[in-house]
């Protein structure tokens, strides 16, 4: 879930935060030809990398974000078709988070803290 294009989950401050203006995949296909995947400040290669977000908590003292974004490699053996299950069995750097696939088959593995 990418807050800036589906909202902040229920109980959560607005406040704001780093987005590059970008929902889902570039090109709108999945697979080796997924395109991009916007993932906060970063363009992930949607067939090679899934995004990792994380943020919440209590707001920062300046007003900054505290969301945490990265392009996180989509280990071998989930390849050629990754999936959300694959990358988190493999200890990919999911942190235990939730995973979801976006709108052509991007992935996206997401924590929010309270």
């Amino acid at each position: 879930m990418n807050v800036a294009c589906t909202g902040l989950p229920s109980g959560y401050a607005p406040k704001p935060y780093a987005h590059s203006g970008a929902c889902g995949p570039d090109s709108g296909v999945g697979g080796k030809d997924a395109g991009t995947l916007a993932c906060g400040p970063y363009s992930c290669n949607a067939a090679t990398e899934f995004c990792y977000e994380a943020g919440g908590g209590a707001i920062q003292p300046d007003g900054g974000s505290n969301f945490t974004y990265a392009c996180n490699p989509i280990p071998a053996q989930c390849q050629p078709a990754p999936t959300c299950a694959c990358i988190i069995a493999a200890d990919a750097g999911t942190h235990g988070c939730p995973c979801s696939v976006q709108p052509g088959g991007a992935l996206v593995a997401e924590c929010q803290y309270p």
